[in-house]
């Protein structure tokens, strides 16, 4: 048994599936089971089902089922190493990592998907907020003025503007190593 295959175990005997499942449904007790209507797809019956004693839970509605691992990944959109990093970390349990890249993911493993977008999001938002707080942005933020807008408020609520070069971000995004494609399905 591999040092990650025993952590997984460590993990399922210091977490609890029915505790993690409470944080996205509201579970009620119905005999030896908990019962809720399944966060998986839309619906107000509870077919959704956790075995607490056995650590699974199945959705007779949709028929997702799983351990903790499945639920916590699937609720969250992670893949498994992302899923096995957070709940290790939350249950306080040391994976054996192999060889590391520079950014610190293991060795061949790539960003998930969902990852990416969020990674794009932030940079587009990023990218705006830099844009008002610039000289091109003094326009805007003039017009930000008039409106009654303070500095604060645009800090707050993260506004940003988008320069008249509407190529501007396409670029910012492939410098950070993103292509065109992504930064649209990103959209």
């Amino acid at each position: 048994m591999g040092r990650n295959a025993s952590a997984i175990q460590e993990i399922k005997a210091r977490l609890n599936l029915v505790d993690i499942a409470r944080r996205y449904v509201d579970l009620k007790r119905n005999g030896p089971r908990w019962v809720a209507p399944c966060p998986f797809h839309q619906e107000t019956k509870p077919s959704f089902s956790i075995n607490e004693e056995e650590g699974f839970f199945y959705c007779f509605g949709c028929q997702a089922s799983g351990d903790l691992f499945d639920f916590y990944g699937q609720i969250n959109g992670l893949d498994f190493r992302e899923t096995l990093e957070q709940l290790a970390e939350e249950a306080g349990v040391t994976l054996d990592r192999g060889p590391q890249r520079q950014d610190g993911r293991p060795a061949g493993q790539t960003m998930s998907k969902r990852r990416q977008l969020l990674k794009i999001h932030e940079l587009a938002a990023a990218h705006f907020v830099d844009n008002l707080s610039g000289e091109a942005g003094r326009e805007c933020r003039d017009y930000m003025a008039r409106r009654g807008l303070s500095d604060e408020v645009a800090r707050a609520f993260g506004l940003g503007w988008s320069r008249r070069d509407w190529q501007a971000l396409t670029e910012v995004l492939r410098r950070a190593g993103f292509s065109e494609a992504a930064g649209v399905e990103a959209a």
